[in-house]
């Protein structure tokens, strides 16, 4: 479906007159031509996204391939999250009580990561099976 702005630009187009003219090289004057008259010019179309299925539209797109999974991979990742689980643990425990113990943010976090590791592996593995599957359903 176009969006707006394209439904306004074909509109625009539509709601004005076109004359079609030839600038005469001799003389430099314009004289009118027919549009039957006029060369087509090559365009390169592309396809329209939609006009594709799905899986082979992610592949002309160029997507990525997911990488297959490893433990180094996810380790990095949870490391990343780290210290943003840490401080959300620290944000929700200090707005009802007083104060909040460094311990207590800091096993919580370890807690967190110990379920974040594997949980994320599992996802890695799920999503790189179901793109080989697709992969070799293309083929």
């Amino acid at each position: 479906m176009p969006t707006r702005k394209q439904r306004r630009r074909r509109e625009k187009s539509f709601r004005h007159e076109w004359e079609y003219v030839e600038i005469d090289p001799e003389s430099g004057e314009e004289r009118q031509v027919a549009p039957a008259e006029l060369k087509p010019e090559k365009k390169e179309r592309r396809k329209e996204p939609a006009a594709r299925s799905g899986a082979k539209a992610r592949s002309a797109r160029g997507g990525r391939a997911p990488q297959p999974p490893s433990w180094r991979r996810v380790w990095k990742r949870t490391a990343m999250f780290a210290p943003l689980m840490a401080l959300f643990i620290y944000w929700t425990q200090s707005s009802g009580k007083g104060s909040v113990s460094a311990l207590g943010v800091i096993l919580n976090t370890a807690i967190l990561i110990a379920f974040f590791g594997p949980f994320s592996y599992l996802v890695d593995t799920m999503t790189y099976r179901i793109w080989t599957k697709r992969a070799q359903k293309q083929r």
